[in-house]
This record gives C-alpha cells, structure tokens and sequence, in this order.
C-alpha cells in the first residue's frame, strides 16, 4: 500500500470509532439508575 491509501485508511477508522462514541456511551448509561446518573453527572460537571 502507498502512503496515500494508507493515510486515506486510518482516517476512515478515525472516522468511524469517532462516530461510536456516542453508541458506547449510552450503552453504558442504559444500566444506570436514577441516582448513579445523577451523581456520576454531578461529579463530572464539578471536574
């Protein structure tokens, strides 16, 4: 592979594992009660 396709490859993975974010993120608030997201939502707002 030439630097080109390659550069143009990792960029495309950026890409896509920068659009997953969200996707893991409420993943993971999904098995949080009431008051686990409000205190880890507190908690990081005073951060």
């Amino acid at each position: 592979m030439n630097e080109k396709v390659k550069g143009t490859v990792y960029v495309m993975i950026c890409v896509a594992l920068w659009a997953l974010i969200p996707v893991v993120a409420k993943m993971g608030q999904t098995t949080l009660d009431n008051h686990q997201f409000l205190s880890r939502r507190y908690y990081l707002k005073s951060i």
